[in-house]
């Protein structure tokens, strides 16, 4: 069963404001707004916890309710590979949601002109994982720092950035367009990298044209200097779907470095093999993927009043 459960704290959180807190900015308490604002700060905290619970939830709802308060393109594009990664899962996966604080800060004018908030939140996501085969595991991420959300319309609000672990999700997910190779019967497009404090994860989709049975070995995967001949990180683990690749197949699968010091030179050489037969690929990574990684950057300008 793939459940998750949500911390009565958030339903606290989520009955009224706190008291303002002391230091740069005071957040506005429900009394000290308009009428007409009271639903528009209510559904910006709702649009955080829905995104906490959507994210915890993701395994059993196929990350409808995480993509519902979903508020740009690359966020989406980290939810679909959530997604990918649970179905993929075989076992189950349970998460909870523990919200310690969801305080509302203030309006605001956000880049492009649309009218936004911000949310400060202390919270934690735990993940408990019960493969079909093995052992049981589990993980937890962070969620401490600002989240910024933007007004879609009345009493409807989506997630634009949050801190994830210390990072801004939106400056940690790099799309990756139109960039695929083929030979020998194996042709691999990369989807985006992932640079989610300390590891690279770089997601992509192997198309099977062998008629044999493939697979990639995380040891064999490497993030090469441009010479080929120095190399600068072995994959660390690679999505069991790529573990057995059927011809006649085209699957999602990632696989994970430890984050380097710079993108800058550095090549990723897929190695995979069948029983008899090795197939290369090389992508030259550093042209497609430079991190520029901090903290949420949160915007200073006042907003006007939001429309409708």
């Amino acid at each position: 069963m793939r459940r998750t459960t949500l911390s009565a704290l958030a339903l606290l959180a989520l009955s009224a404001c706190g008291p303002a807190q002391q230091g740069e900015v005071e957040p506005n308490a429900i009394e000290q707004l308009p009428a007409s604002f009271v639903l528009d700060v209510a559904a910006a905290r709702g649009a955080v916890v829905a995104f906490l619970h959507g994210y915890a939830n993701a395994a059993n709802d196929d990350a409808e309710e995480l993509l519902s308060v979903t508020g740009t393109e690359k966020i989406g594009r980290w939810v679909q590979w959530v997604d990918y990664q649970n179905q993929l899962f075989p076992g189950d996966i349970d998460g909870d949601v523990e919200i310690r604080q969801l305080e509302f800060v203030d309006f605001m004018e956000l880049p492009g002109g649309a009218f936004g908030g911000q949310v400060n939140v202390d919270a934690t996501v735990a993940f408990r994982t019960q493969p079909f085969q093995g052992v049981a595991g589990g993980f937890s991420r962070e969620f401490v720092g600002p989240f910024i959300v933007t007004r879609l319309a009345p009493g409807r609000w989506a997630v634009s950035d949050g801190t994830r672990d210390g990072q801004s999700i939106e400056r940690s997910i790099y799309p990756i367009q139109d960039e695929e190779k083929g030979r020998g019967g194996v042709v691999v497009r990369l989807d985006s990298v992932f640079a989610f404090p300390g590891r690279w994860q770089v997601n992509l989709f192997v198309s099977n044209k062998t008629g044999k049975l493939l697979s990639l070995r995380a040891k064999e995967a490497l993030l090469v200097s441009p010479n080929g001949r120095e190399v600068s990180g072995i994959a660390l683990g690679v999505a069991e779907s790529l573990a057995a690749i059927p011809s006649r197949s085209r699957i999602p699968g990632g696989v994970v470095f430890d984050a380097q010091p710079s993108s800058e030179g550095l090549s990723l050489r897929l190695p995979f093999r069948s029983r008899k037969d090795r197939v290369v690929l090389e992508f030259p990574l550093g042209e497609l993927f430079s991190p520029s990684l901090g903290p949420v950057a949160v915007p200073t300008g006042a907003a006007a009043s939001p429309a409708g």
